[in-house]
């Protein structure tokens, strides 16, 4: 069984700082989220049959992992991943707002990656 490995990219970095001040509550809970992700995939799941409520497909295999759990009233956000060959690769950060700009760059993160192999 391999343990997974979590790699940020730079986009995913810019935009967890700015979510660490002005949306703290739901980052925490997206990491929780991101945490149990792991887990599973260091189980031996497979990452196109992780399950859960906090868990949404997105094209490309890219897994986004919402504020679920978060206390209070949460802004709905996710955390665009991409789980191959025993990386989870963090693509970005957003909120509804963004949602649609967000999967353009996740997007050109797998096509790039995948051109990089």
């Amino acid at each position: 069984m391999s343990r997974w490995r979590v790699d940020a990219s730079s986009l995913f970095e810019r935009r967890y700082k700015w979510f660490e001040k002005k949306r703290p509550r739901e980052l925490k809970a997206m990491l929780v989220n991101l945490h149990k992700l792991k887990s599973a995939l260091d189980d031996g799941v497979v990452p196109n049959l992780v399950t859960g409520g906090f868990v949404h497909r997105e094209p490309r295999g890219v897994i986004a992992i919402d504020q679920s759990g978060c206390e209070g009233a949460a802004q709905e956000m996710r955390l665009y991943v991409y789980p191959k060959n025993s990386t989870i690769h963090l693509i970005t950060i957003g909120d509804k707002q963004s949602q649609q700009a967000d999967l353009k760059d996740c997007d050109r993160f797998v096509e790039q990656l995948r051109r990089s192999r």
